[in-house]
């Protein structure tokens, strides 16, 4: 009589054809979770980005007459009257050079209650500089006593270059 069953060949064999086919599966499984978790931090930030330069858009585009503004490539600085506040507000974008790269900090002054406070909106830049457009083209210093016709923000993040230009409302702005 002859016995039905598996070798221990056949089972050592099926045993490592299912070893592999797991293995696959979870090779697979978790570079595809890391890919996602990669995709889902460059998406975050890039909403970050994208809202920050929504903001600064609207706040260069708010800017009041006055005489208070001064423009560097490292610093500028306006009142702005944001539809947020009620009032305007002196804001103040500058660049910090720190150890591990460039920071730009936001810093908003309440003219009304006399109190400011700030945060940075991007560190660890290998750059960051603003420029400013007239006729000529653009320039990385402002002395004039009007409003340029356009702001562009540069900023080397992470390797990746972004230029944000930002068209002034028109009129003249002169200090008075």
């Amino acid at each position: 009589m002859k016995k039905r069953g598996f070798t221990l060949i056949e089972v050592l064999i099926a045993s490592f054809l299912i070893f592999l086919v797991f293995s696959l599966i979870y090779a697979t499984f978790f570079t595809l979770s890391k890919t996602t978790k990669n995709v889902e931090e460059k998406m975050k930030k890039a909403e970050i980005t994208f809202n920050f330069l929504r903001k600064f858009n609207q706040e260069l585009k708010s800017i009041v007459d006055t005489k208070n503004f001064s423009f560097s490539q490292d610093e500028i600085s306006f009142i702005s009257k944001i539809p947020s506040i009620t009032y305007p507000v002196k804001i103040t974008y500058r660049v910090i050079e720190k150890e591990n790269g460039f920071s730009l900090v936001r810093i908003q002054e309440n003219l009304i209650y006399d109190y400011k406070f700030l945060f940075p909106v991007f560190e660890n830049c290998k750059s960051i500089n603003f420029s400013f457009y007239t006729e000529e083209g653009w320039n990385y210093i402002w002395e004039k006593e009007t409003l340029p016709q356009a702001i562009g923000l540069e900023i080397n993040i992470e390797g990746e270059e972004l230029f944000f230009p930002v068209k002034l409302p028109e009129g003249n702005y002169g200090k008075k």
